[in-house]
C-alpha cells in the first residue's frame, strides 16, 4: 500500500515521501487500517525489530499535529533512544516548515525538579519513562494539552529495574487523562491480547520482517539452521567466530558479536582485528587512520581504552559497551553504522539501545553475570532482541542470527531454548517494595489527600492488579505506607492520607524515599559532617548507579581507609545491621572515587585507582549531583539548614569535577576541568583576571587553542 492511499492529510503523506518512502510494509498497513488508530483509538503495536514501527507512530503523530488534537508526548525506556528518536522527528519538523505548517519538535532528559515550562510551546516531546513520571509529578501546565502518548519498547515492562515506572506512568494516564491516545510499540511477546486488554487497545501481531532473518547454531565447523540444513564455515582458524566473520566480511557485510562481558567484548574485538585488517581496501585504511586519530583526540586529556579502541578501529574493528566515553561511542556507532567498522563486538547493552544493525549477529555466549545470582541464561526476549539486530534494511537480502554450541546435545538445547521458542509473557514488576515507596509517594503527593480507597482504587488499575491477586498487592502497600508514616512523608486524616511537606519534596526531586532517610539518619550519627560523610552518605543511597564493588585485592586495603575514617563515616551497628560489610565497602569505594573526582584526579587515573570507565564514572557523577542536590533541598526539611549552601557547593563541584577554586572559570562554555586548572595555574584565577587578556595570552597557555580563547574573551566580556 502507498502512503499517499492513507486516510491522512497531503502534506504529511508528502513529508513521509520526501523522506523517501512511499510504500508501507505489511505490518505497517495493517496498524493503519485494520486497526481505528487514524481515528484516535489506542493500538498495542507487536512486530519484529526493524519492521516500521516508528513510522507508525510518525503518521499518527503528524497527522495529529496537523489537526490540531494536542500535543505528542513521545516515551523511550533509555535515553540514547530518545536523542535517536529526537534526531528523526527533527527532520518532521524542518519538512513541515518548508509545507508552511507549525510543527516544534523538543527532547527532555534528566532534571527531575522541573515543571519545563517551555515545553508547552512544542508540539512533538521526546523523552524518557523516568522524566515523563516526574513531569506528572511536579504537575507540568501543558500535560493537560497532550492527547497522544506513544511508548516506545513498551516490553520493557517486563523489565525489574525500568518497568515498574513505565507501568505506573501508564496507569496514571489510563486513570487520571482516560481521554489520552496511546499508541504502545512492543517486541513480539506472547501476552499482547492481555497487554491490550489492560490499556484498552487494538492489537496488531506481526513477525514480518523487511529482510529475512535467518537463525542457526555453529558447531563443528558449520551452521545447523532451524529447519535442518547444514551449510559449511572456511574452518580456516578453527574458531566459530573468526571463520564467521571472514565468510561474512569476504562477502561483503559487516559483523556484529554479542558478548556477555565488557572483557570480552574488549578481547573479541582484538581477536577480529588481525583478520579483518587483512581484508580491507588500502581506501578503507587511508579513512579508519582519520578515525582511530579522532578517539586520541577526544577530551581534553586521554582517556582511558583511547589507545587499544583507536588501534583496533585503524584495523577496522571496535567494541562497544557502557563503560566507554559517550564521544567514542558515538564515533563506533557511526563508523560501524557507514559500514567502515567491519566488525563490531559489543555487550547486550547495543541491543537494548540504539539501531545499530549487521548482516550477522553472532551472540557469543548465553549466559549474563548479574552481581547477586551469578552467571544465568538470557531470556528468550533478550535473545530476540539481539538477534532482531541481523540484517540492514536497503542493504541485505537476509540476516543471520547464529548461536555457538560446544557438542551436538548443545545444538539441539539452543535450538530448543531460543530459536524455536516464543518469548515470554510480559510480567509486572511492580511487587517489588523497593520500586513501589517511590511511586506510592508519588501517587500520595499528587494529590491534597487522599482517601485509602482512591489509593487502592489507582492501583486496582495496573497491571499487576490485572495479573495477580490484589489482597496481597494491599498488604505490601500497607507496610510501605507504614515505613512512609515513620519517616514523616504521609500522615493520616481519618481514612484519608496525604503527603507531608516532606514527603511532597521527596516525591517532586524524584528520589526513593530510602534515600531521604539515608540522608537524615547519616547526618543524625554523624553530628557534624564532613565532605567525605556527604559522598558515603550519597554513596549509600539506593537511588545512586552503578555500586562500585570491591574486588577481593582491594578488599585489605579499603578495610585500613574505612579505619582511618570511621569517625567520619555514619556506621553504627543498626547500619551495619541494615546494609552489611561488604556493602560498606562497596560505598566507600564509591564515595573516594567521587572524591577522586572533585579533587581533580584524571579519568585515566581514576580508572587506575578504582577500575572505573568513562561511562560509568559519567553516569556516577551525574547521579551524584542530582542527588547532592536533592540533598541540599531536603535537608532544611529535617532540621539541617546550615548544610544546604555546602550541599549545593558539593553539588557544583560535582558536575565540574574540580576543587572549589575553579567553579567561576568551568561556568565558561568550552572550559572544562583542564582547561581552567591551566587557567588558573597561568594566573587567571577567575573572570575578572581575564577582562583584559588578549589572545596571545591565552594561547601559550596548555590545550587552550585560538578558537577557544577566542570564546573565552567574549564570554568573559558579556560577564564581567
Amino acid at each position: 500500500m502507498r502512503i499517499r492511499d492513507l486516510p491522512i492529510p497531503k502534506d504529511v503523506s508528502s513529508i513521509i515521501e520526501w523522506k523517501g518512502i512511499d510504500t508501507l510494509y505489511p505490518p505497517q498497513r495493517d496498524a493503519l487500517t485494520r486497526s481505528d488508530v487514524l481515528k484516535g483509538r489506542n493500538l498495542l503495536l507487536a512486530t519484529p525489530t526493524a519492521s516500521g514501527k516508528t513510522l507508525v507512530a510518525e503518521i499518527c503523530g503528524l497527522k495529529h499535529v496537523y489537526e490540531g488534537k494536542g500535543k505528542i508526548l513521545y516515551l523511550t525506556p533509555l535515553r540514547a533512544l530518545a536523542f535517536e528518536k529526537y534526531r528523526e522527528f527533527k527532520i518532521d519538523e524542518e519538512l513541515a516548515s518548508k509545507l508552511g505548517w507549525r510543527l516544534k519538535v523538543a527532547l527532555t532528559v534528566g532534571d527531575y525538579d522541573s515543571e519545563d515550562r517551555w515545553l508547552s510551546n512544542y508540539d512533538w516531546i521526546v523523552t524518557t519513562n523516568e522524566k515523563c513520571d516526574s513531569l506528572i509529578r511536579h504537575k507540568a501546565p501543558w500535560l493537560k494539552d497532550v492527547s497522544l502518548l506513544v511508548v516506545d519498547e513498551i516490553h520493557y515492562i517486563n523489565d525489574p529495574d525500568r518497568g515498574p515506572t513505565l507501568e505506573v506512568l501508564l496507569t496514571k494516564i489510563r486513570y487520571y487523562k482516560p481521554n489520552t491516545q496511546i499508541l504502545a510499540l512492543s517486541a513480539t511477546v506472547r501476552n499482547v491480547e492481555e497487554i491490550a486488554r489492560w490499556l484498552d487497545a487494538d492489537y496488531v501481531v506481526s513477525n514480518w520482517r523487511p529482510v529475512k532473518l535467518t537463525e542457526g547454531v555453529v558447531y563443528g565447523g558449520q551452521v545447523i539452521y532451524s529447519d535442518g540444513c547444514r551449510s559449511m564455515l572456511s574452518n580456516r582458524f578453527n574458531d566459530p567466530i573468526l571463520d564467521v566473520a571472514v565468510d561474512t566480511i569476504r562477502n561483503g557485510g559487516q559483523i556484529l558479536v554479542f558478548t556477555n562481558t565488557r572483557k570480552n567484548a574488549v578481547s573479541t574485538a582484538r581477536k577480529l582485528s588481525g583478520i579483518v585488517y587483512e581484508l580491507l581496501t588500502s581506501e578503507e585504511r587511508v579513512k579508519l587512520r582519520s578515525i582511530s586519530k579522532m578517539i586520541l583526540e577526544t577530551g581534553e586529556t586521554r582517556l582511558p581504552n583511547s589507545d587499544i579502541l583507536s588501534e583496533l578501529i585503524r584495523r577496522g574493528t571496535a567494541f562497544h559497551h557502557a563503560g566507554l566515553h559517550n564521544d567514542h561511542r558515538s564515533i563506533v556507532e557511526d563508523y560501524f553504522r557507514s559500514g567502515l567498522i567491519k566488525a563490531l563486538a559489543a555487550t547486550p547493552t547495543l541491543a537494548a539501545g540504539v539501531n545499530l544493525p549487521a548482516r550477522v549477529v553472532v551472540i557469543s555466549s548465553y549466559y549474563r553475570f548479574e552481581p547477586d545470582t551469578g552467571y544465568n541464561e538470557i531470556s528468550v526476549m533478550e535473545y530476540k532482541q539481539m538477534a532482531g539486530r541481523a540484517g540492514r534494511p536497503r542493504y541485505d537480502k537476509e540476516g543471520l542470527a547464529l548461536l555457538i554450541a560446544k557438542d551436538e546435545d548443545e545444538v539441539e538445547y539452543l535450538m530448543d531454548r531460543y530459536i524455536l521458542a516464543e518469548a515470554e509473557i510480559l510480567r509486572s514488576k511492580l511487587r517489588s517494595e523497593n520500586v513501589l515507596r517511590s511511586h506510592i509517594l508519588g501517587v500520595i503527593a499528587s494529590e491534597e489527600s487522599m482517601s485509602m480507597s482512591m489509593l487502592l482504587r489507582f492501583f486496582s488499575r495496573s497491571l499487576f492488579a490485572k495479573q495477580n491477586s490484589f489482597d496481597t498487592f494491599k498488604q505490601t502497600i500497607d507496610r510501605i505506607l507504614d515505613f512512609l508514616s515513620k519517616h514523616r512523608m504521609v500522615e493520616f486524616d481519618g481514612s484519608n492520607v496525604y503527603a507531608t511537606k516532606l514527603g511532597k519534596r521527596v516525591s517532586e526531586l524524584y528520589i526513593d524515599p530510602l534515600s531521604a532517610v539515608i540522608l537524615e539518619k547519616s547526618l543524625r550519627i554523624v553530628g557534624e559532617p564532613t565532605i567525605f560523610t556527604l559522598l558515603y552518605t550519597i554513596a549509600s543511597m539506593p537511588d545512586l548507579e552503578p555500586k562500585l564493588y570491591p574486588s577481593r585485592a582491594e578488599v585489605s586495603k579499603l578495610e585500613q581507609i574505612l579505619d582511618s575514617k570511621y569517625m567520619e563515616l555514619p556506621l553504627d551497628s543498626e547500619w551495619y545491621t541494615s546494609v552489611g560489610y561488604i556493602e560498606a565497602l562497596a560505598y566507600l569505594k564509591t564515595a573516594l572515587t567521587l572524591e577522586a573526582w572533585i579533587e581533580e584526579e584524571g579519568e585515566e587515573r581514576i580508572y587506575e585507582l578504582f577500575n572505573v570507565e568513562p561511562g560509568d564514572l559519567f553516569r556516577l557523577t551525574s547521579t551524584a549531583s542530582w542527588l547532592l542536590y536533592a540533598s541540599s533541598e531536603l535537608s532544611p526539611l529535617i532540621g539541617y539548614s546550615n548544610l544546604s549552601s555546602v550541599l549545593k557547593l558539593l553539588k557544583d563541584r560535582m558536575e565540574a569535577g574540580v576543587k572549589p577554586e575553579l567553579l567561576p572559570l568551568v561556568k565558561l562554555e568550552g572550559v572544562g576541568r583542564v582547561r581552567a586548572r591551566n587557567l588558573y595555574k597561568a594566573g587567571f584565577k577567575d573572570l575578572e583576571s581575564l577582562r583584559n587578556a588578549k589572545v596571545e595570552d591565552l594561547v601559550k597557555i596548555p590545550s587552550i587553542g585560538i578558537a577557544i580563547a577566542n570564546r573565552i574573551i567574549e564570554q568573559v566580556k558579556g560577564i564581567v
